[in-house]
């Protein structure tokens, strides 16, 4: 929002970013679904890397159907004579601007982040305080309906919940392949009380809502899709895995040999060496092909 304010980027352009940083926070996904909900660890973070790599493609779709019409290319011949800077030397550039727009200084810029997120958090508390009365409403008159519909259309976090009740109900728990797809579905939707915040929080930017829920729609069927194509890798995986809420009788009593552990420091050692001298490799390697690249331009 900073940014349109500044007058950095457009209507469009603010419009286009928001949709692709709308993700579910992990800590929800990893902990509060994965943990909470279905007592499956593996299965937060096969929920959180559907979630993140569906709305990359939504993103993606989204600029592929929209963004070569408004941002033409410019003439081979004007790439010829102008030479690009490295990307380092781009952020800094665009940072040090930055800094000097704003011209506000550390304690009034750190005061003024405090105020607006405690605005932001009225806000957002706000919609989920109502939308659960919404939610609570429709199910008490229409009882007929499946709660998870109104939830997960309606309430990120609600919907989950109900959609993970109704698979323990029906005994599919975490490993039936279609509830795992609706239930990343409907975080890919992420409902329309996330959708409201994130619109109310950009209306000096004058985000329409119809193109932001469109994508947030395609999140939702690519995440559907991919938790159908991926689902089988998680049951191998989660068989290896131990239940997140087990008890102690479940876990095997396995006794611990401190020799044994010493012993394998060396190990440990070579390993963390080999890796990190092949990171270096990579780093230079990168390093020196983004300069040939620079000396050719």
């Amino acid at each position: 929002m900073q940014l349109h304010k500044q007058g950095s980027i457009s209507d469009k352009e603010a419009a286009r970013l928001a949709s692709l940083t709308h993700f579910a926070s992990p800590v929800t996904l990893l902990i509060v679904i994965g943990v909470a909900f279905l007592h499956n660890s593996t299965a937060g973070y096969f929920l959180l890397a559907i979630h993140w790599v569906s709305g990359l493609l939504a993103s993606y779709t989204d600029a592929l159907l929209n963004g070569r019409l408004d941002n033409p290319q410019p003439s081979i011949k004007e790439n010829m004579n102008t030479k690009r800077p490295s990307l380092y030397s781009r952020v800094q550039l665009a940072a040090t601007e930055a800094r000097s727009r704003d011209g506000r200084s550390f304690g009034r810029l750190l005061g003024e982040s405090v105020a607006t997120a405690v605005q932001n958090l009225m806000v957002v508390g706000g919609y989920m305080i109502m939308f659960a009365v919404v939610i609570n409403i429709i199910t008490t008159v229409l009882p007929a309906l499946p709660a998870a519909l109104p939830a997960s259309l309606l309430e990120i976090h609600l919907g989950a919940d109900a959609i993970s009740k109704g698979l323990s109900s029906i005994g599919a728990g975490s490993s039936g392949a279609l509830g795992l797809a609706l239930l990343s579905a409907a975080l890919g939707w992420s409902g329309l009380c996330a959708q409201l915040q994130v619109l109310t929080l950009l209306k000096q930017a004058n985000v329409r809502f119809l193109p932001y829920a469109v994508v947030r729609l395609m999140h939702g069927v690519y995440a559907f899709l991919l938790s159908l194509l991926l689902w089988k890798p998680l049951l191998v995986i989660s068989e290896a895995a131990l239940p997140a809420l087990a008890d102690s009788q479940s876990i095997p009593n396995r006794t611990i040999n401190v020799t044994a552990i010493w012993s394998s420091f060396p190990q440990l050692l070579s390993l963390q060496s080999l890796l990190l001298i092949i990171l270096l490799a990579l780093s230079a390697a990168i390093y020196l092909v983004s300069a040939f690249r620079h000396r050719l331009d």
